[in-house]
């Protein structure tokens, strides 16, 4: 599974709970390997968790939690990012899956590395 809780053990069926929530769409799975690890992109939270962050630099939104995965769009220093859900990748990275404050736009949605923030995110919960 690509997110996995702090200590380490996979979530519960995550792309199965994604589905049934129907959330944003989907989820899909599109794997490729960096090293031992597959990476999941192309994946989509379904929970609104209520939590934000505001952004320490200017980063990549991504289409998955994941570095390696494809940017849906540029994000600015000082921006706004409302976390729906997140969780660690196979990494131990957390990521949070939301969208850019004042966005609607498809590319407005994605998953942001809980490193890109200015503080440690809080209010959000697991996808």
């Amino acid at each position: 599974m690509f997110l996995r809780t702090r200590a380490g053990r996979n979530t519960a069926s995550v792309l199965t709970t994604l589905l049934l929530l129907g959330g944003m769409g989907a989820a899909t799975a599109g794997t490729s390997h960096a090293g031992s690890q597959a990476v999941y992109c192309n994946v989509y939270g379904g929970v609104n968790g209520g939590g934000q962050g505001v952004m320490k630099g200017t980063y990549n939104l991504k289409n998955g939690p994941s570095a390696s995965c494809p940017n849906q769009r540029s994000v600015s220093t000082n921006t706004t990012f409302y976390f729906w859900c997140g969780g660690y990748n196979d990494a131990g990275n957390l990521w949070l899956y939301g969208r850019v404050a004042g966005g609607s736009s498809a590319s407005d949605y994605g998953w942001m590395s809980a490193d890109n923030f200015k503080s440690w995110p809080t209010g959000w919960s697991y996808c």
